[in-house]
């Protein structure tokens, strides 16, 4: 999803994952659900992703 969202190849998409994890001390499978709950939308230019 972050992939096709950002328009970017899918090893970057998880590395912004990780990245984003990694900042919030959060485990990477949370992140991954927000994202595919739609809670979460990584932005695409490097600031933080937003929980809705």
């Amino acid at each position: 999803m972050v992939a096709v969202q950002l328009g970017i190849p899918v090893l970057d998409a998880l590395v912004r994952l990780r990245v984003h994890a990694y900042r919030r001390g959060q485990p990477l499978a949370e992140v991954a659900r927000a994202v595919v709950d739609r809670r979460l939308r990584l932005p695409g230019n490097g600031s933080q992703g937003r929980l809705s």
